[in-house]
């Protein structure tokens, strides 16, 4: 599939989100890189046509996109491929943006996606979460930990009185997850149904102290 193909799906996906035209050719390049070293990194599924993983994933980050408006600096925990940080990057320049990752191998490829886009907003960090220190107004993750280990490796940023921005799935779980962490934690939690266009039921978490 040639570039120009990438970008009437991406533009056809992404007509509700919001997305400035000008940030759709840092978008298309992203995927393209991902599409590239996901054979060897193994970042998302390997069965996904392009269709799909420009929904399940790209979509899927920037639906939730005005929840960050709020938010000069956000920490992304887990980063992975990139989902969500690289795509905030690209869409809010003006905002700082870290990402922690503790596999090499994936901070190699977020560095390489920084350097290649010129994300100069944009920093990653090699190591594990609960050691290092968070610096944004906000964390967000997606496909990461349950609310509590979330919770638990970052208790000085919650007991700051810090926000979590967290991509979640079936309701059900986040409902066990939170009575889980309510054991141990006091926040305050609202829950928003996102992603519409997936199949899958997927959902925005706020956690507040």
């Amino acid at each position: 599939m040639i570039i120009q193909d990438y970008n009437i799906l991406l533009k056809e996906v992404l007509k509700d989100c919001n997305i400035d035209e000008s940030f759709f050719k840092n978008i298309n390049s992203y995927l393209e890189l991902l599409l590239k070293k996901n054979e060897e990194l193994n970042l998302i599924s390997r069965k996904l046509d392009i269709k799909t993983i420009i929904i399940d994933h790209i979509y899927d980050c920037l639906c939730a996109n005005d929840f960050f408006t709020p938010y000069s600096s956000i920490t992304d925990i887990g980063s992975g491929g990139g989902f969500p940080a690289i795509l905030l990057a690209i869409i809010f320049p003006q905002k700082k943006i870290q990402l922690i990752e503790k596999s090499p191998r994936k901070v190699e490829f977020l560095i390489e996606v920084i350097k290649t886009l010129d994300l100069k907003n944009a920093n990653v960090i090699c190591g594990v979460v609960s050691e290092q220190k968070i610096i944004g107004d906000c964390i967000t993750c997606r496909a990461f930990k349950s609310i509590l280990e979330i919770l638990d490796m970052t208790k000085t940023f919650f007991n700051k009185g810090g926000t979590y921005l967290l991509y979640k799935g079936r309701k059900e779980t986040i409902d066990e997850e939170t009575k889980e962490a309510s054991k141990k934690y006091k926040f305050n939690l609202k829950l928003d149904k996102i992603a519409e266009k997936t199949e899958k039921e997927r959902y925005f978490v706020v956690v507040k102290k």
